[in-house]
């Protein structure tokens, strides 16, 4: 059996990008210094708020939080989980619905230096248990909606940090 290779076809540079999935509404490439690559998620996160605080940075159908707003809330995830866990390099479960919560908890964790697993509330209990067994996170962040359920997950032994508990609100500050 022959093959026959197919004519190349050279398309204009925004047809090409259409072809190929690949579009940037100024159509222009814009690299990323060094210093940008080498930053942390969090460092990184942070200068983004210090130049939008007010642009849009999550959108879901339950609402909206801009840069200012989401830090915030990291800042304040950040504190609750240093108050609860000082050692390094520890895991945090996150058993939070997908949404603002799950981001700025992910961010909180990553502002700590420690390391989040994410826990997905509609998995099955069996292999979220086997999760937890494997990973041995430290912490249970989640919230009220999903507290019994980290309860049942953590089998008593994994302390839970519920968002929703005003004696859990930290200052929003960024985290030493």
């Amino acid at each position: 059996m022959c093959s026959v290779a197919a004519p190349e076809v050279h398309l204009p540079p925004d047809q090409e990008r259409l072809r190929a999935k690949c579009w940037h509404p100024t159509g222009k490439f814009v690299p990323f210094e060094r210093v940008a690559i080498e930053q942390s998620i969090s460092a990184r996160f942070e200068q983004m708020v210090q130049q939008h605080p007010h642009d849009l940075a999550v959108k879901t159908t339950y609402g909206a939080v801009t840069y200012g707003e989401l830090n915030q809330q990291a800042n304040e995830i950040a504190h609750a989980i240093l108050l609860h866990r000082w050692e390094a390099q520890e895991r945090i479960g996150l058993l939070l619905n997908h949404g603002t919560a799950m981001i700025a908890a992910l961010l909180g964790v990553l502002k700590t230096g420690k390391i989040y697993v994410p826990l997905d509330p509609t998995f099955p209990i069996t292999r979220l248990k086997t999760t937890l067994k494997d990973v041995q996170p430290s912490l249970i962040v989640s919230n009220t909606q999903l507290q019994s359920l980290a309860f049942s997950i953590g089998g008593g032994g994994i302390p839970v940090l519920n968002l929703d508990s005003n004696s859990d609100r930290c200052a929003p500050t960024p985290p030493v």
